[in-house]
């Protein structure tokens, strides 16, 4: 029903499901994808031979598209032409974009702006259903905002409301996808408030119900709601499964921002597994979606993410520099909480750099952040950071200052847990103020407690309560504790502390230690060993172009040798490693061994184009030379390929195949993109000219720009101005 409508020439049959989110079709070529509908709604919206209502219900639906895409600026653009081309003149259009306008300040987490727009909305015309849709909309909104900002049973009300304003009839389609949003938002509120069998309910009727219209963008919403319930539950795998369907789907609709936050849960429940390397996987596919400062938020989780597995490896300095681009995001786009947690994470880090006066100042405002907001569980984890770094610098007073006053704190949470974390930290105090036999104690009595759930604290507790023998001069006891410590360690995947616990065997029993060491190595073939990574491609070209070149081979020889040359020399970083190198081609490779960041990519290929002006612009003026390249940031295959007797190392994948056939079609002084990319290194729609070239017998959508100039393309693949 709603496929066969979709279809239909006439836009204005139930345009308000471009307000919920209910836009796709699967069955329609166009209306497949976010990206496909956006172009299908621009074209209705520049058209001239038909009724100005239907040119106006195409903004309607062309505005919802792209706030679902969370094009900002192209939803306002699109708003303001409908205000200013309808005027009054179609009151029930103009309401419905009063909503899209309320969604995008929601979307903002402008949430003041959000009621203040709602308090104002007014609903005087139209029949009885539409009507009782909008007040269902305006109490879903107010829920949103009341769920925001922390109202959460005014929240439960404002839902429940909202589901009763629809029953005035037999329930049509836009009653449904209505409800499927408010039982995912039902779903969301009774998650945070820690209900997760509620939870559970709503997400699952949410499924029921979107399955039945067809409403894929809500059907991937309950699958990741779904999954974050059984993360928070222990169940890791079935998060991982259900995170993944929910991908696919975004995926599918081509939703960047689901893809996105999905990845974020995806490498969130690998990083609980310990599957470190699985986890920055998602969380790199996470960054390639989040662009250049369009998901702030998501930006600076993905940082923080990351720092923690760099942590939890033991390198240090790669997590100190995530750790600061989260700082750095959020203390001017986040929130006071997240700046707080944000500097709790550096100031930890600078603590294990050695830095105690940068992570003291960190610490300090991160302790001064949590108790402005009267956050308990987060003031405790700040004041435990705060006892580590006073004791790293012997400052056994202030340490115990800080332990003390944790007890006071974590008091009222009535946490078996956090009193479990407090009484380490207080044998941490007593160790160093000389009462080992009282440390040990306590050690013990938090072990038995973290022992139940193994995980970060039974490893850190068990090391300490090592150090606590150690210092009571029982070094047997305190070997046995080390030999459980690695163990623990190694099958947690906890790098950092096995490291700091075989530092401390080698010099308690270098037998014990070499045995260890010996079986930390293992059998596995290195040869045969190969990984996923996320990886960032650039290829450069440099181009002979007749008749210059074609009677001197050896000219162009010298030529290419020396762009190579002062490439390697001149314009290389230590983040890029150069793969192959053919004729007048060479792959550089962005992440093979870190983090990939697609903005350095970029800088490299406009420092190469530097390079070549410089050094034979002449020729190139001339158009005797000719150089182009091609960036894509997408998943490969790294490891050792070939036969036994000649295997190499190398770097397979689709996307360093599209790298290649997109510098093989790039215009001369140009680089090309995929889209994905594009949003990566971009942070101008307007900066890139789409085009479109053949990859694998297929067209394929890229994106093109030229360093230090900007084209004007009026094709038929560019934007429409609506």
């Amino acid at each position: 029903m709603f496929a066969e409508l979709m279809r239909m020439q006439d836009l204005t049959r139930r345009p308000i499901l471009a307000i919920v989110g209910h836009i796709l079709d699967g069955d329609d070529p166009e209306m497949r994808t976010l990206e496909l509908a956006q172009r299908r709604f621009s074209r209705e919206a520049n058209r001239r031979d038909v009724e100005e209502e239907s040119v106006i219900a195409a903004l309607v639906w062309l505005a919802g598209t792209r706030l679902q895409m969370h094009n900002v600026k192209g939803t306002l653009h699109t708003l303001g032409h409908l205000r200013a081309r309808s005027r009054g003149r179609h009151p029930l259009y103009e309401t419905l974009a009063g909503f899209l306008e309320v969604r995008l300040q929601l979307t903002l987490r402008e949430y003041d702006k959000a009621k203040m727009a709602l308090s104002r909305m007014e609903f005087t015309e139209g029949d009885e259903r539409f009507l009782a849709r909008s007040k269902a909309m305006q109490l879903t909104c107010e829920g949103k905002i009341m769920s925001a900002q922390g109202e959460l049973d005014e929240a439960k009300n404002a839902f429940n409301a909202a589901i009763e304003a629809l029953r005035v009839g037999p329930a049509q389609v836009e009653d449904i996808a209505i409800t499927v949003e408010v039982c995912n938002d039902q779903g969301h509120l009774a998650f945070r408030d820690g209900a997760n069998e509620e939870a559970a309910k709503a997400y699952n009727e949410a499924y029921t119900l979107a399955s039945h219209i067809g409403f894929r963008l809500a059907l991937a919403r309950s699958l990741r709601g779904k999954g974050a319930i059984s993360d928070t539950s222990g169940n890791h795998e079935e998060a991982i499964e259900l995170f993944s369907q929910a991908r696919t789907t975004y995926q599918e609709c081509e939703s960047s921002v689901g893809v996105l936050r999905t990845s974020i849960s995806l490498g969130r429940a690998s990083y609980a597994l310990g599957a470190y390397r699985k986890a920055l996987l998602y969380f790199e596919e996470a960054k390639i979606q989040c662009g250049q400062g369009r998901y702030p938020n998501e930006e600076a989780e993905i940082n923080a993410r990351i720092g923690d597995i760099m942590l939890a490896e033991g390198r240090y300095e790669k997590a100190a520099e995530f750790y600061e681009r989260d700082l750095q995001i959020v203390s001017v786009q986040g929130t006071e909480r997240a700046r707080a947690h944000a500097l709790r994470n550096v100031g930890r880090i600078q603590r294990l750099l050695g830095n105690f006066m940068r992570a003291e100042a960190c610490l300090q405002q991160s302790f001064e952040g949590f108790r402005k907001l009267g956050d308990r569980r987060g003031l405790g984890r700040t004041l435990g950071q705060l006892v580590y770094c006073s004791l790293a610098q012997e400052k056994v007073r202030k340490a115990r200052q800080a332990v003390d006053l944790l007890a006071d704190v974590i008091k009222p949470l009535r946490s078996e847990q956090e009193s479990a974390i407090h009484a380490m930290l207080e044998g941490l105090v007593c160790r160093h103020e000389g009462d080992s036999q009282k440390a040990k104690n306590l050690l013990e009595r938090s072990l038995r407690i973290f022992s139940a759930e193994p995980g970060f604290y039974t490893v850190t507790c068990r090391l300490e309560l090592a150090l606590a023998f150690q210092h009571m001069g029982k070094d047997d006891q305190a070997i046995k504790q080390l030999k459980q410590t690695i163990k623990e360690a190694r099958e947690l995947k906890i790098q950092d502390l096995e490291q700091k616990s075989m530092n401390l065997l080698k010099k308690l029993d270098k037998v014990e230690w070499g045995r260890l060491l010996h079986a930390s190595r293992g059998s596995t073939d290195g040869f045969i060993k190969a990984e996923r990574i996320i990886v960032g491609t650039v290829v450069l070209e440099v181009r002979e172009k007749e008749p210059y070149f074609g009677l001197d081979p050896d000219q162009f020889q010298h030529t290419v040798n020396s762009i190579f040359q002062s490439l390697e020399a001149r314009v290389l970083t230590p983040d890029a490693i150069v793969g192959q190198l053919r004729g007048g081609t060479v792959q550089v490779f962005f992440g093979l061994e870190d983090s990939v960041d697609p903005p350095s990519a970029l800088k490299l290929a406009e420092s190469f184009f530097d390079m070549v002006q410089a050094e034979h612009g002449t020729l190139c003026e001339k158009d005797k030379l000719g150089y182009a390249a091609a960036i894509v940031v997408g998943d490969a295959v790294k490891g050792t390929f070939g036969t036994p007797e000649r295997r190499e190392f190398d770097v397979y994948g689709a996307s360093i195949d599209k790298a290649r056939a997109l510098a093989s079609a790039a215009p001369d002084a140009t680089i090309l993109f995929d889209e994905p990319t594009f949003r990566a290194v971009s942070d101008d729609d307007g900066e890139g000219v789409r085009t479109e070239i053949t990859w694998r017998g297929r067209p394929f959508e890229a994106f093109r720009i030229k360093p230090k100039s900007k084209e004007v393309f009026r094709g038929s693949l560019a934007q429409p101005l609506t």
